[in-house]
């Protein structure tokens, strides 16, 4: 199980793809489903020609 956030995509500017919101609510799940409480790594496996690289890099939860 993945938690993919180009699947959510929705209106807003921070309601899908690859900018800060989706990826925080990403990793937030992934940290729960793993039982810790840090990452190691999150990799995009997808350009998002949606959002800019500047904002994919600042979304750090």
């Amino acid at each position: 199980m993945t938690d993919d956030v180009r699947a959510h995509r929705r209106a807003g500017p921070n309601d899908g793809g690859a900018s800060r919101v989706p990826i925080g609510e990403a990793v937030k799940a992934s940290l729960k489903r793993f039982g810790t409480d840090h990452l190691y790594l999150y990799q995009m496996h997808r350009f998002d020609p949606a959002t800019s690289v500047e904002e994919t890099i600042r979304a750090h939860a």
